[in-house]
């Protein structure tokens, strides 16, 4: 049993690695192909967003929107060149207004790979844009100054870029990151990439790491993990991308990801295999134990020939041929004069002398104390049959001369002969060939 199971999980982890190696060549160049086609189309999309973001330009705070510029998706907000009207504060407002115009033509952004939406934020008057009004509370919220540093979401300088740290949106409450650009002294416009709306980020863990001079980083990073997956392993290979001045994303794509299906499949059917091969090795094993148990208990001790029991398990003939029925003649004399020892060396003389005289396909078989059955397969007449029983003879006569007890009490036996075919049962036949056994022992 226990060495079945040995076997078995051998065969296991043998299958198991041969058909991960075939099905990683199969699967992986296709599962790859498939996770960066996805990782660059959301690339690109928010790429496109934060170019919709640049394209809201103001040129000078002194200038007002023209009233003919059409305001679609990559439209720049073009200003004419008129003077001030109002006071700053007034001029501010009327600023905020013409971002406002410029805010609701991008609207909120949904594509197959990122979902999110634009604000603008005056931050000397501490005044939202964005495409719905909000609360007086949700603007306190966005403008506290502890949450402002906390998430890295103040105000920046002029036409740079920042990138925040992940962080709830104060509105909806979805997760989120936000990319934002200092437009002029005081007034940011932003884009947050809402994670909820997409399930591409479902298993991933979005990291924004910022520039720093310790580690000679100049962009800001937003890196993409598989979260499923330790950070300690080998990644199969990282996907780089700029996608605007100042931000770099990485997406790392690890090894066990790119073997996740091979993986699996090898495992289910490496587990029905080795459970295949445990079943035949222990089924064959058992079989092969019980075989050898039933040869063991046909063997006789004393001769080495098969025991009676032979007929228990073969009850008829499976080809023809000749049977013959040998019987000692003065055995028990020998036995009683000399003792059992010299009988059972009287016994043995008899049995080897039928091994040597017989072919390999043919039987010897002790069916009692000095008695045996010669099955003489595919013997083909009852007289060659007589040659094999005097070459016996024979044979008992020449290593007689060799021991001293057998040369006074010479070893000889009576036989009958008898032929028959396959399919006969071989009670009948041995019960016919004892009658000419005992025919030949008058005589």
């Amino acid at each position: 049993m226990l060495h079945s199971i040995y076997f078995a999980v051998r065969m296991f982890i043998v299958s198991f690695v041969v058909l991960t190696v075939m099905f990683y060549y199969m699967f992986s160049a296709s599962t790859l192909k498939a996770e960066q086609s996805t990782i660059h189309q959301t690339m690109n999309d928010l790429s496109d967003a934060l170019l919709e973001l640049s394209n809201i330009i103001v040129i000078s705070e002194n200038e007002e929107l023209a009233s003919s510029t059409p305001l679609n998706k990559r439209s720049y907000i073009y200003m004419s060149k008129a003077e001030p009207k109002k006071e700053a504060a007034t001029e501010g407002t009327a600023l905020l207004s013409q971002y406002k115009n410029a805010l609701d033509s991008l609207g909120f952004i949904t594509t197959s790979s990122i979902s999110g939406n634009f604000m603008i934020k005056d931050w000397q008057s501490q005044s939202v844009l964005y495409r719905q009004k909000l609360a007086p509370s949700v603007v306190t919220t966005i403008f506290d100054p502890i949450r402002c540093r906390e998430l890295n979401i103040c105000k920046t300088k002029m036409n740079k870029y920042r990138v925040s740290y992940m962080h709830e949106d104060a509105l909806s409450g979805n997760k989120l990151f936000t990319i934002f650009k200092g437009m002029n002294e005081h007034i940011d416009i932003s884009f947050n990439v809402h994670l909820n709306s997409n399930s591409y980020y479902d298993d991933k863990n979005i990291t924004i790491i910022p520039p720093s001079s310790k580690t000679n980083q100049r962009n800001y990073v937003i890196s993409v993990k598989y979260a499923d997956y330790p950070d300690s392993l080998l990644f199969y290979r990282s996907e780089y991308a700029v996608i605007a001045d100042g931000i770099t994303v990485i997406v790392r794509i690890p090894l066990l990801y790119i073997l996740d299906i091979p993986l699996k499949v090898s495992f289910i059917l490496s587990f029905f295999i080795a459970i295949f091969i445990f079943y035949f090795h222990f089924i064959r094993r058992i079989t092969s134990e019980s075989e050898l148990h039933k040869q063991k208990s046909m063997i006789d001790t004393l001769t080495k020939a098969y025991n009676r029991r032979y007929f228990d398990y073969y009850s008829e003939a499976t080809s023809s041929g000749i049977l013959a029925v040998i019987d000692g003649n003065k055995i028990k004399e020998i036995n009683d004069t000399l003792g059992h020892s010299a009988g059972d060396s009287a016994i043995k003389l008899l049995a080897s002398s039928a091994q040597e005289a017989i072919r390999d396909e043919d039987y010897l078989i002790r069916s009692g104390g000095d008695e045996f059955v010669i099955l003489l397969n595919d013997c083909p007449s009852i007289d060659i049959a007589t040659e094999i029983i005097e070459k016996i003879q024979n044979k008992i006569i020449q290593k007689s001369k060799y021991k001293k007890e057998f040369r006074e009490h010479k070893i000889s036996f009576a036989y009958g002969l008898t032929p028959y075919s396959e399919g006969d049962q071989y009670e009948d036949i041995i019960e016919m060939a004892d009658f000419y056994m005992y025919e030949h022992k008058k005589k």
